[in-house]
């Protein structure tokens, strides 16, 4: 269990030895007033995303980091074990190389995704940071599984479902001493202290209206996909540039993966990455109302054509590649009600709401197809529940889900 400190470890000296500030081709400026910038990566991790997250972590010590009286802060907190972990500032030195300095120590044997855990780390974080006087982003990487139950990644690595009690959306599944760990978005909006500019969930499956609608109240802008996340992640080798530069935004971030998969997927490099694609979402959760709006007409008016409806033929996000029928929730949004019948008017309408509330999106022609993947013909950015596709279970706890209770998608 002390490989992975080690690794976070080496991965910090590395930094020390190797990062020029000043050669990374980035600027920005200190803020003369206004709030402070605060940027948090979060990975509950005990599983075997260890590696991938560890060098993301190598990733962002060699972008190029603030100075330390910097009011543009970078915080890790990555739980790569079970034994301690640490919540770390993350700076330059006058040199331009970087150094850490611990602001909190989780004891061992804990999950980074109890909530308790949550709260405790991201409470320290505004208490060294107060929200009077900054403003956050969160980057929480891991496993994910969008608004399944939690249990649903019980056993990530064999595909067989576990449920328990009680069924919660799934994020963060991590394994301490035994035990399987995830949290609910509900569990996890609540252990959130302070309102969020921007949540970057680099993990998969995440990109669905059930999240973003769950996450309404505590996030402005939400970066999910609707597919899986290769397990490489998101780009963090930029990640200076590409979230503390001034002209940054969560925009460039997302555009920056998509690239990345993109290109990998039409030229074959980097090789690893070749086999994938991508799709991402950048939402403006203070804009999901006249959606919701809209799809609670449309979702009593087309009832008994989206029980009708083929899932064959509509969109899928998930991929198909085992018996496990659990994997295979995530249908487009947009799509489930065309194949509805909805008419001219109602889709022109639809997807005025959409781009609403959708500040960025796009998705390559294709993903994972070697691997039980699939086309990509219809993105509209967002993926739902397709009820005739669960079952008993999943619908009674979709009914629980503040989406579900806006348009009554499931009665």
């Amino acid at each position: 269990m002390k490989f992975w400190k080690a690794i976070l470890a080496t991965a910090l000296l590395v930094g020390l030895c190797s990062c020029n500030r000043g050669e990374m081709g980035f600027s920005y400026t200190e803020p003369s007033d206004g709030p402070g910038q605060v940027f948090i990566f979060y990975a509950p991790a005990s599983s075997n995303l260890a590696p991938f997250i560890s060098r993301n972590i190598t990733s962002i010590t060699k972008s190029g980091l603030p100075h330390g009286s910097s009011r543009k802060t970078v915080l890790t907190f990555a739980h790569l074990d079970s034994g301690e972990a640490y919540l770390l500032k993350i700076s330059a030195d006058e040199f331009g190389n970087p150094v850490s300095d611990t602001l909190l120590t989780v004891e061992a044997g804990r999950s980074a995704s109890d909530p308790e855990i949550v709260s405790r780390v991201l409470g320290k974080v505004v208490e060294e940071y107060p929200e009077s006087s900054n403003i956050y982003t969160l980057i929480l990487s891991s496993h994910g599984t969008g608004w399944l139950p939690r249990g649903a990644t019980a056993d990530f690595g064999n595909d067989v479902i576990v449920w328990d009690s009680p069924r919660k959306k799934s994020f963060g599944s991590e394994k301490i001493n035994g035990v399987f760990w995830d949290i609910s978005i509900q569990d996890l909006a609540a252990a959130i202290p302070m309102k969020l500019e921007s949540l970057v969930f680099d993990a998969c499956l995440m990109g669905g209206i059930e999240v973003a609608y769950e996450l309404r109240d505590k996030v402005g802008k939400l970066c999910v996909s609707p597919a899986e996340v290769p397990g490489n992640g998101f780009i963090y080798s930029e990640f200076a540039s590409d979230l503390l530069a001034d002209a940054a935004t969560p925009e460039y971030f997302s555009k920056v993966f998509f690239e990345h998969y993109k290109v990998a997927q039409e030229t074959g490099i980097p090789s690893e990455d070749s086999y994938y694609g991508a799709t991402v979402t950048v939402v403006d959760c203070s804009k999901l109302a006249p959606l919701a709006e809209l799809c609670a007409t449309l979702f009593q008016k087309y009832r008994a054509a989206i029980a009708a409806v083929n899932y064959t033929d509509v969109q899928r996000y998930h991929r198909i590649h085992s018996s496990v029928d659990y994997y295979r929730d995530f249908f487009d949004l947009e799509d489930i009600l065309l194949k509805a019948g909805i008419n001219a008017e109602e889709k022109a309408s639809l997807e005025a709401a959409l781009e609403g509330c959708i500040t960025y999106k796009d998705a390559t022609s294709s993903f994972m197809k070697n691997f039980g993947g699939f086309d990509i013909d219809c993105y509209s950015g967002l993926s739902m529940y397709l009820p005739n596709k669960g079952n008993a279970t999943l619908d009674e706890f979709y009914k629980t889900l503040a989406w579900n209770k806006a348009t009554k998608l499931v009665e």
